[in-house]
């Protein structure tokens, strides 16, 4: 072996040390945060009924779980033929993982804004990573066995197609981020007070709607741009290959993100169950409104006023009572 070919080995073998250490960082975040919200998960979602928001909830920490247990799997020693199979499972599985966050997003943006057409516009550009990423298959994807690097991913995709999949699912996935960013805070102007009484906000499901999905969306976008930005160097330098690993994160975040939005969502949701129940039982939405409310559970629920601001009856005229008698204590007679 001369020089060059070793020191080019070093080099790979660096950058593949460096993406396992990435990788398995990014899943132990992952399953640590599923552990630990395994009692909120009882609690607001294996006690109620079945609702599109708990199996959306499911398949959103099962699925990843099963993706990024399996990916630690194949560091194992296995056959050569187990090895393909292995890569082209756990590939078809992680491309089809964004399935989840398409209709987590789609469903969120018709929630807010009960636009069938933004809510088409949000899947179609969500699901554009899942039909982008099986161009792999058609150059025979595959995965072999590597002396000092285990079980590895073959993939004859030319560089230059690569780079076009990733720019276009990234960068639609980016759209479909700032869409419901977009509808998010569309729909929270239209209300009157949201902004002024933004303490009141605290544990509503409009402070879920506003803070969380801001902070998710914005995040999601951040994850989604670093992802596209170090993907492009990764391809186009061999010097810049080590940035790749970086996107090993993305999966584990964005999961992470999701289920506890979800959460955070259902805790506010059930939290007003008493005023959505009667809400909807003197709404004139038609029925099949509220039949998807119904179905798909808390990522339905709507917006309401006291979401934002309590009646005034309830902290006007009563705080102002308790405020006198704090300044001005009643006096009692001596006679």
């Amino acid at each position: 072996m001369s020089s060059s070919q070793a020191a080019q080995l070093a080099v790979q073998y660096a950058n593949n040390m460096i993406g396992n250490y990435c990788f398995c960082a990014g899943a132990v975040v992952f399953l640590y945060d599923s552990i630990i919200t395994t009692i909120d998960e009882i609690q607001f979602f294996w006690r109620g009924k079945v609702t599109g928001a708990a199996i959306l909830f499911w398949l959103n920490k099962y699925i990843t779980t099963l993706t990024l247990v399996w990916d630690l799997a194949t560091g194992l020693s296995i056959s050569d033929k187990s090895c393909a199979l292995s890569m082209k499972g756990d590939y078809a599985v992680g491309s089809l993982l964004n399935l989840i966050p398409a209709a987590f997003v789609a469903i969120r943006v018709y929630a807010l804004g009960r636009s069938w057409f933004l809510c088409t516009m949000a899947i179609v550009l969500s699901v554009v990573p899942v039909g982008a990423n099986f161009v792999n298959f058609w150059y025979q994807l595959t995965g072999k066995n590597i002396f000092l690097f285990g079980c590895e991913e073959i993939d004859h995709t030319p560089v230059a197609l690569s780079t076009k999949v990733v720019i276009i699912s990234r960068s639609c996935l980016i759209a479909a981020d700032f869409l419901a960013i977009g509808a998010t805070w569309s729909t929270l102007a239209q209300r009157p007070h949201s902004v002024h009484h933004m303490s009141v906000l605290k544990g509503t499901i409009s402070s879920v709607f506003l803070l969380d999905g801001t902070v998710y969306f914005v995040t999601l976008s951040i994850l989604n741009c670093l992802h596209l930005v170090f993907t492009v160097l990764s391809l186009d330098s061999n010097g810049l290959q080590s940035t790749s690993a970086l996107t090993a994160f993305t999966i584990p975040l964005s999961a992470i993100l999701i289920s506890r939005f979800l959460l955070h969502l259902q805790s506010a949701s059930l939290r007003d169950v008493g005023f959505i129940a009667s809400s909807h039982a003197t709404s004139t939405n038609p029925e099949g409104s509220i039949i998807f409310d119904r179905v798909v559970g808390s990522l339905s629920t709507p917006i309401e006023a006291h979401d934002y601001i309590r009646p005034e009856d309830d902290y006007g005229e009563d705080d102002d009572e308790v405020r006198n008698e704090e300044a001005y204590p009643a006096c009692t007679s001596r006679e």
